[in-house]
C-alpha cells in the first residue's frame, strides 16, 4: 500500500509540474482581431484653372485662378497675377451670396459657381486686408483693392 501511496504522489507531482502543465493546458482561444471600421471613401478633388481679365491700377490684368473642387463644390482657390502667386484661400462656405474665399490677409470674391460651370462664371475682385480710408475726417480701417471687374478671359497673358 506505501508503494502505491508512494507511486500515486508521484504521479500526482508529475502532473502539476510546470512542464507537464504547459504541454496539458488547454490552446488559448484565440480571439478575433478588432473589427476595422473602413473609412467613408473621400471625394476626389480636382483642379480648374480660370483665366481672368481684370483692372488693377487702370491697367488690364491678366490673372489666373487655379480652383480645388471636390465634387462639385469649390473649396480654395489659388490667385496669381503679374508674377505675384498668392497663398491658396479656403472658400467661405457660410457666404451663400458669392464665391468667397479668404485667409487672414486677402478675400476673393467671385459669382457664385460650381466645378460645372467656374469656367464660365466672372470673378469680382481681391482685396488685402490693412488699408486705411479717411472718411469725413475719421481713419477708418478699409481693404485695398488688388484687382476688380474679373471677366473670364482667353486672350490675356498670364
Amino acid at each position: 500500500m506505501k508503494k502505491l501511496w508512494s507511486l500515486s504522489a508521484l504521479i500526482l507531482l508529475a502532473a502539476c509540474s510546470p512542464n507537464n502543465q504547459a504541454q496539458q493546458a488547454p490552446a488559448a482561444e484565440s480571439t478575433p482581431a478588432p473589427a476595422v471600421e473602413q473609412a467613408a471613401p473621400a471625394v476626389p478633388s480636382n483642379e480648374i484653372t480660370v483665366n481672368y481679365a481684370c483692372t488693377g491700377e487702370g491697367k488690364k490684368v491678366g490673372v489666373t485662378a487655379v480652383y480645388t473642387a471636390q465634387g462639385d463644390d469649390l473649396v480654395s482657390v489659388k490667385l496669381s497675377a503679374d508674377g505675384t502667386e498668392y497663398p491658396v484661400l479656403p472658400r467661405n462656405a457660410n457666404n451663400k451670396d458669392d464665391n468667397e474665399f479668404a485667409d487672414d490677409k486677402y478675400t476673393w470674391t467671385a459669382d457664385v459657381a460650381t466645378a460645372q460651370n467656374v469656367v464660365t462664371q466672372a470673378g469680382n475682385m481681391l482685396t488685402e486686408k490693412g488699408g486705411t480710408s479717411v472718411v469725413n475726417g475719421e481713419t477708418l480701417p478699409t481693404d485695398n483693392i488688388i484687382f476688380k471687374y474679373c471677366e473670364v478671359s482667353v486672350g490675356l497673358p498670364q
